[in-house]
């Protein structure tokens, strides 16, 4: 029992700051593998975000010296990378619109934090895809646009893609996923009470059901569900 339950663990990640320095490289090594990669830049084509594919070049030991897969890379060779850059594939047209060719943009300096971001989002996802993992993320809608967002979210729920099981649970305050982006049983609501207290309620329920046909953004935002803290519904600035 206690192997199964440190399975169970191990096969979950918890990923709080999706900016962080140390999951860009752990992002960049997902890449750099073609069992992952293939599917990393399909996210990114459908997204279109301006360009098609991201490609990398590592420097260092544990990439070009030791020649060892990305897993290992990722759990126990991170500090031997010792450079690492990203390049997003632009199409370069003439003054009559007719593809010519292609650059290359530095990631880190020429796209917005929004796109960097949306990266290492990807190479996570596609990774916990791959892996059937438990993937646990904290304030998944920051510095993205609301379609986006839905494009991701029905991208990982795609039978096609998710194949091995694969789970996620996130933190979010975009209310548009309300809006048939999620199952009602897929959905809970974090409720703090007067005394500051917080809870987290299941929005669908056998004795709290919500009808498929409802409008549950709004009911949501008129305070009918529950979620919505009381100085929002009640009180007013004076």
């Amino acid at each position: 029992m206690v192997d199964k339950i440190g399975v169970w663990l191990l096969n979950n990640k918890v990923i709080l700051d999706l900016t962080s320095p140390r999951l860009l490289h752990d992002s960049t090594t997902i890449l750099a593998d073609p069992d992952y990669r293939r599917l990393i830049n399909q996210f990114i084509k459908a997204a279109k975000l301006g360009f098609e594919t991201i490609e990398e070049r590592i420097e260092g030991m544990a990439k070009n010296s030791l020649n060892i897969s990305a897993e290992i890379i990722r759990l126990a060779h991170y500090k031997e990378i010792e450079k690492f850059e990203l390049y997003t594939k632009h199409e370069l047209y003439d003054e009559s619109f007719i593809l010519k060719d292609y650059i290359y943009f530095d990631m880190l300096t020429n796209e917005s934090a929004g796109t960097q971001r949306y990266f290492i989002l990807v190479a996570q996802l596609v990774y916990a895809l791959k892996k059937g993992q438990i993937l646990w993320i904290d304030e998944i809608d920051s510095r993205f646009h609301t379609l986006l967002l839905q494009l991701l979210i029905k991208l990982y729920n795609s039978k096609k893609n998710n194949v091995n099981g694969s789970q996620l649970i996130f933190t979010s305050h975009n209310t548009s996923l309300l809006n048939k982006q999620l199952r009602r049983d897929q959905v809970n609501f974090v409720e703090k009470d007067k005394f500051g207290a917080s809870s987290i309620v299941r929005m669908h329920t056998a004795k709290t059901p919500v009808r498929a046909e409802s409008a549950v953004e709004k009911d949501y935002l008129r305070g009918d569900l529950g979620g919505i803290g009381l100085f929002a519904q009640d009180e007013e600035i004076k």
